[in-house]
């Protein structure tokens, strides 16, 4: 991959010099005016195609923030606020850990799901609100391979009630490691910590 990339910027580069130079001894023969026009405007269109060499990161980057924000969404919303295990069932690795620094350890996915359900038999609707400003994504190599992101970010949590109108509850950072595996992001390990009350 990295010899792909140094030949594609040296086939670029030796292109943008071959077209300067055309156009430099084109513009040796106009007059000085449009001589100088030419110039600007080649040198601009140099300047706007510069990114195309390093686009290639920016699109892996958003693909990969893309997905995991999808599984961000379908993790709390259909998760936390509706209790919808089967959801969540798919997006958790085979050895998934959650440590929270209040309710303490769970070192399954099963428990994690049954915790997650147990939470539409309280008597108040627990709701999740991401903060989307906070969201930090990490992405995590091995000889130059994506294996892993680690999403990182602040949340706030409600409860809502018929006797109690919605408010918050609290606030906590969050550490997510997704791990791909077979071409799909999986959790495998949740830090939930900095608890803090209103």
């Amino acid at each position: 991959m990295k010899a792909c990339n140094q030949d594609y910027i040296s086939s670029v580069l030796y292109l943008y010099t071959e077209v300067f130079n055309k156009a430099y001894k084109c513009s040796l023969d106009m007059d000085y005016k449009r001589g100088i026009a030419l110039m600007f405007w080649l040198i601009v269109l140099l300047m706007a195609s510069k990114p195309m060499v390093g686009q290639s990161k920016d699109d892996e980057y958003n693909r990969v923030y893309h997905d995991i924000m999808n599984n961000d969404s379908i993790l709390f919303q259909r998760g936390y606020d509706h209790c919808d295990t089967a959801q969540v069932r798919k997006l958790l690795a085979d050895d998934f850990e959650f440590y929270h620094d209040q309710a303490g350890i769970i070192e399954s996915g099963a428990d994690f799901l049954h915790a997650l359900s147990s939470l539409c038999h309280l008597d108040y609707k627990a709701s999740r609100s991401l903060d989307y400003n906070s969201v930090k994504l990490h992405l995590l190599r091995k000889q130059g391979e994506l294996y892993g992101v680690l999403q990182s970010g602040s949340h706030s949590f409600y409860a809502e009630s018929a006797q109690s109108p919605i408010h918050k509850t609290s606030t906590a950072a969050f550490h997510h490691l997704w791990i791909k595996t077979n071409g799909h992001w999986k959790l495998k390990r949740v830090i939930s910590y900095d608890h803090q009350q209103p």
